[in-house]
């Protein structure tokens, strides 16, 4: 019988990409992860990984074998934790490795990075679209990802973390020649401005049009980049106007770098920011610490 050891030191392989870091969160020497890998390619007949200089990359085998066994090994560890922290609740757990978080560049860089230093955390971060960060969640190689997708499987859970608002804003001073009395004016005044975007699809300025203004989006769109720091920094130098979440909007406004045209806060439905994670790992105390540090309170 294989030990369940050996399939954990794999599992660790795997979602590590490397031995060393594998031994690391293993907390064992290298030398005897390499040995236990060893072990189990014997035992199993086949090589599991090739060595390569970027890393241990899974053969065939090694990703069937990982889609057999990480379910189960993970739904074990999560009764261990059980057992353990019911056996004596007042022992305080033991050190975890970093959590492997997935989310957007832009949110984790304003938001969440200065949450997480204040509260101490250790994280290895992908950054992705929310469907394929979910993908990788799903499968073990992340532990939790922030957006605004909520998870469309049973596998998964979310808490919500704060709600995503947005603001129409525009270069430092830009003032129409004429008062913005009224929608209208607002519509009119929009239609002769150029448009920065996050993409070409322009999600939410195209809502704006529609579902407020009553009008298909009319303007030209100058500026697209997918990253909304940029989009910010763009608006900035003069590159035009856009609808972008408050989150990274208002501190542009109170820094005086843009100016807000128009308040839509109540006028765009507003999404939620999520945090996802598997519903074997739900009693992780790092989850649950997690979703503390970045939800968002009413006196943040």
């Amino acid at each position: 019988m294989i030990s369940a050891e050996l399939f954990r030191t794999f599992l660790t392989i795997y979602r590590e990409g490397s031995v060393s870091s594998a031994a690391r969160s293993r907390h064992l020497t290298q030398s005897a992860v390499s040995q236990q890998l060893s072990s189990l390619e014997e035992m199993i007949g086949a090589p599991l990984f090739q060595r390569t200089v970027r890393g241990m990359l899974p053969t065939s085998r090694g990703r069937s074998l990982y889609d057999q066994v990480f379910e189960s090994i993970d739904k074990l560890d999560q009764v261990s934790r059980g057992i353990l922290k019911n056996a004596d609740p007042k022992t305080p757990n033991r050190s975890e490795t970093p959590l492997r978080i997935g989310t957007s560049p832009d949110y984790f860089d304003i938001f969440a990075l200065p949450r997480l230093k204040a509260h101490d955390f250790s994280c290895i971060v992908t950054f992705g679209e929310p469907r394929e960060l979910h993908t990788l969640l799903q499968s073990g190689m992340l532990d939790a990802v922030i957006s605004v997708a909520k998870p469309s499987v049973r596998a998964l859970q979310y808490r919500i973390l704060a709600e995503k608002c947005y603001v129409l804003i525009g270069p430092p001073g830009m003032k129409p020649k004429k008062p913005l009395r009224n929608l209208n004016n607002l519509a009119n005044w929009l239609k002769t401005q150029h448009w920065v975007g996050y993409s070409v699809e322009l999600p939410n300025t195209r809502r704006f049009w529609q579902q407020v203004l009553g009008l298909r989006l009319e303007g030209q769109l100058r500026f697209v980049v997918p990253d909304l720091r940029t989009v910010v920094h763009a608006v900035e130098q003069g590159f035009g106007v856009t609808i972008v979440p408050d989150f990274i909007g208002n501190p542009a406004i109170t820094q005086k770098r843009v100016c807000e045209i128009w308040p839509i806060k109540d006028l765009i439905p507003s999404d939620h920011w999520t945090l996802t994670f598997r519903e074997l790992d739900a009693d992780r105390p790092a989850i649950a610490d997690l979703v503390k540090a970045l939800t968002l309170t009413s006196n943040q």
